[in-house]
């Protein structure tokens, strides 16, 4: 039951996570997370952004600001 709502919690995390950025951009919608116990083989990684250290050093050093105006 743990893992279960432990997935719900991910999915539900991603889902807000996808649904708040900007529609242009944000790519498709994420995939569930596999629930234990179903035979269903899944790739996590299927929407998973891949970058070279080069390019995520880049995109740390970028200087990010709070949109929200809060």
């Amino acid at each position: 039951m743990d893992q279960h709502l432990l997935a719900t919690l991910v999915d539900q995390m991603r889902m807000w996570m996808w649904a708040q950025s900007d529609p242009k951009r944000r790519g498709p919608r994420p995939k569930p997370l596999p629930r234990p116990g179903t035979d269903t083989v899944h790739n996590v990684r299927d929407d998973t952004l891949i970058m070279s250290a080069d390019q995520l050093d880049a995109f740390l050093a970028q200087t990010f600001t709070d949109t929200t105006g809060g």
